[in-house]
């Protein structure tokens, strides 16, 4: 989606001391994801806070190249873990646990999904700013019954994935806010959970599918 009329969104933690701004977020999508893995990640924060999901066991994010990012307080509180050696990158705050975007490992991706509660946090309309859900990924991990798949999901897709291959061809995936220069290693250290701590996390988010999904993404 091409929001070339938005200048700047601003985002927060939920008590207020780690702030971002969204820059010029062009070339964004609306996601719910409901794969195991952002499930645990969630269990994972509780203990900080409450679950941040819907009633299936959603998370919403919007995806979007990483140089629209911008860190403006409280970078001293951001964490990063992963939930496996290859697993991405979680980033959440030290501070209230609030999640605040998930990266790949491999920087040239160009892509950052960002926790929608973190922009709901600091009063942002997300679906003033970003319009309707755009893509409902991995369905099959969904509580119950899960949101249904918008019109044009895979074109939604194609659109964004050919933005991400623009950021790699211009050399735009160097200007990461969660990256340092030259290294492009995460500005904080990577935790890699214990494989007992993955497993009990997992547990909590077991389910019994009730619907299918050929489509599957990792946010």
């Amino acid at each position: 989606m091409d929001l070339g009329s938005a200048t700047s969104l601003s985002m927060q933690c939920t008590c207020g001391a780690f702030k971002a701004r969204l820059e010029r977020p062009r070339n964004a999508l609306r996601v719910v994801c409901y794969c195991r893995d952002c499930q645990s990640y969630s269990h994972y924060l509780t203990t900080y806070a409450p679950l941040k999901l819907d009633q299936h066991g959603g998370t919403e994010v919007i995806a979007l190249a990483p140089e629209h990012l911008k860190l403006e307080q409280g970078a001293e509180q951001l964490r990063c873990i992963s939930l496996s050696a290859q697993g991405t990158y979680r980033w959440y705050t030290h501070c209230c646990g609030s999640a605040i975007a998930v990266t790949p490992r491999q920087a040239r991706l160009a892509h950052v999904s960002i926790a929608a509660s973190a922009l709901r946090d600091a009063g942002v309309d997300v679906e003033a700013a970003f319009g309707p859900l755009q893509v409902v990924a991995n369905r099959a991990s969904a509580h119950g019954n899960a949101l249904p798949r918008p019109t044009k999901q895979s074109l939604f897709i194609l659109l964004y994935g050919m933005g991400l291959l623009l950021q790699r061809s211009t050399g735009r995936w160097r200007e990461n806010a969660l990256l340092q220069p030259g290294t492009w290693q995460p500005i904080v250290p990577v935790h890699v959970i214990e494989r007992t701590q993955r497993q009990r996390l997992l547990a909590l988010a077991e389910h019994r599918p009730h619907t299918r999904s050929r489509i599957v993404l990792r946010w």
